[in-house]
């Protein structure tokens, strides 16, 4: 049985590529436990989870490089190869709308025996941390302004304290 807090072997059994309401293209991912009940995840391509969402495949045994890259094989179980591939999942509750449900929170390799390993930890080069910082640093200067709140001056010489 598919439960919150509880890491469980599951198969995969469809997949899609689909779009979001907000209109990013997803892969949905079905999976189905040892006792036939079924959870549905949803793997983003935007640009800030795409390397997420390629490492989540490339645990499910496909890769998007030894594949040269042909997305569309994503389009259903059929095209794709991986029916019956089996991964980890942890699973957790979310509240929308009012609305508590379950929901895929990580997916990673059967093997995988601790956090550590579920995790795929990539150390920026000197380069790519100058760009980051430099883009982020632009983002920050053009949406905000300093305010009284959050601007320091020295204490007025005649303040009690």
């Amino acid at each position: 049985m598919i439960k919150a807090g509880r890491e469980q072997v599951v198969s995969l059994i469809d997949i899609n590529l689909s779009r979001a309401k907000s209109t990013t293209e997803q892969v949905e991912l079905i999976f189905e436990d040892a006792n036939g009940e079924t959870i549905t995840a949803w793997q983003s391509f935007h640009q800030n989870s795409a390397k997420i969402t390629f490492d989540v495949l490339r645990v499910l045994g496909w890769d998007v490089n030894e594949r040269n890259w042909e997305i569309e094989q994503l389009r259903s179980i059929e095209t794709c190869g991986l029916a019956g591939n089996k991964c980890k999942i942890d699973v957790g509750e979310e509240t929308y709308s009012g609305r508590t449900s379950l929901k895929v929170k990580s997916i990673y390799a059967v093997d995988a025996q601790s956090s550590t390993q579920r995790r795929v930890i990539e150390t920026m080069s000197q380069q790519e941390a100058s760009g980051f910082a430099e883009g982020l640093r632009s983002r920050l200067r053009g949406t905000s302004t300093p305010t009284a709140a959050t601007t320091w001056a020295p204490p007025d010489a005649k303040m009690p304290f």
